[in-house]
């Protein structure tokens, strides 16, 4: 455990050098995505908010990035450990949907299954989440992917995902703006 004096030189440390990712970010996503890697092993507690944001932050610049789906499953992973139960459902649903070449699929999958399984939200959706997490998901297109992402998540319908809904279908919109998915991209809008 962090002494109190560590704890707040390592925050004043993390404060003094956060203020530099977003410059390093335009130049390097490797050395942004090994700033946020370093705090995610780091487990700060007090600093789950702050790295929620920045892994966001990080998806929403580099979404097709080699290092995108380690960050997704790090920002479903810190949301879990936040309390963040339903967040933590749909990030982990999106590594596995959108990006399935990511080693950590595995991890994610065993992560998404307990999940799924120990929370009484999702009795009902358990039997076919965990077909969903079973099947390999490799071989469909980027948009394909997103599709399958955001109809599953319109066929959980809770409304502790309303506003994620809402923010990936945009998400959704602005990636594919020549979409003929757009439609139902709309109806699950209305949905959440």
């Amino acid at each position: 455990m962090f002494s109190k004096t560590r704890k707040l030189y390592t925050l004043i440390a993390l404060i003094i050098t956060s203020a530099f990712a977003p410059i390093q970010a335009q130049y390097s996503a490797e050395t942004y995505f090994n700033f946020l890697e370093s705090r995610f092993n780091e487990d700060e507690k007090d600093l789950r908010d702050y790295l929620i944001s920045e892994l966001n932050h990080f998806l929403t610049m580099y979404p097709e990035n080699e290092y995108a789906g380690r960050a997704q499953y790090m920002l479903a992973t810190t949301y879990k450990k936040h309390g963040k139960k339903h967040k933590a459902l749909a990030s982990y649903l999106k590594m596995i949907l959108v990006y399935p070449q990511t080693r950590a699929v595995i991890a994610n999958t065993e992560d998404l299954q307990k999940l799924v399984t120990k929370e009484k939200d999702y009795k009902d959706h358990r039997d076919w989440l965990t077909a969903l997490t079973n099947k390999s998901h490799s071989n469909m297109s980027s948009e394909e992917a997103w599709v399958k992402y955001l109809s599953t998540l319109d066929r959980i319908s809770n409304n502790d995902l309303a506003e994620w809904i809402q923010m990936e279908n945009r998400n959704f919109s602005l990636r594919f703006s020549e979409s003929t998915h757009h439609p139902k991209s709309l109806y699950w809008l209305g949905n959440a």
